[in-house]
């Protein structure tokens, strides 16, 4: 995510000065929790081999459990790796500039380049998974969908806008909803395309 540092907070945040973020793949990937994840993942297919050749001799068919659940956890996190990868395919080559001094969020990927507004956007959603659990590894994922009055529709990772509040200032008159998922799987551009004849068509 997008850490606090001067250029996200206080005199130098996009509140009161233009400033443009990204990430590497080395800032996206080799963070500490993912790191944990990693070798636990790697600790939990090890030990599930080593269980299930111990289970498969005469009179152990009780490991077959104990393989069960080791193989289990590390589906799990596989799980996770999978979906982190989804939303790495979002956040790759792509460059927000934030400009408070005519507001605006310039959005830069290999494909596209938008330039958003308060006049030209006319919604904002924000899917999020729903989870009471602080702890969930998968809480802090989400993205931001921009509906413009061109029937265009901007997804954006919200690791890029987590830690600022540009939004709340600059588009608080936008209608800004919430959508809560059980996994907020990203759009792909054929769900984009529906969206945007969705918006045609209510207009």
């Amino acid at each position: 995510m997008i850490r606090y540092t001067s250029k996200t907070i206080g005199d130098e945040s996009p509140l009161y000065t233009e400033q443009s973020y990204s990430l590497s793949a080395y800032d996206y990937f080799f963070r500490f929790f993912k790191i944990l994840l990693a070798f636990l993942l790697v600790q939990m297919i090890v030990l599930a081999w080593i269980i299930a050749k111990e289970a498969i001799r005469p009179h152990q068919p009780l490991l077959f459990l104990c393989t069960l659940c080791f193989t289990g956890f590390a589906a799990y996190f596989c799980f996770i790796f999978y979906f982190d990868w989804q939303y790495w395919t979002i956040t790759k080559n792509v460059c927000i500039t934030l400009n408070p001094h005519t507001p605006s969020i310039i959005i830069s990927s290999p494909d596209q380049t938008s330039f958003l507004t308060p006049s030209n956007v006319v919604r904002i959603e924000h899917h999020l998974r729903k989870t009471e659990n602080s702890k969930d590894p998968l809480g802090g994922y989400g993205f931001f969908l921009f509906y413009d009055t061109n029937q265009n529709v901007v997804q954006l990772n919200n690791i890029f806008l987590i830690h600022v509040e540009f939004l709340a200032r600059f588009f608080k008159d936008i209608p800004q909803t919430i959508v809560w998922h059980t996994y907020p799987w990203v759009a792909y551009s054929d769900q984009i395309k529906v969206k945007r004849k969705n918006l045609a068509s209510h207009n």
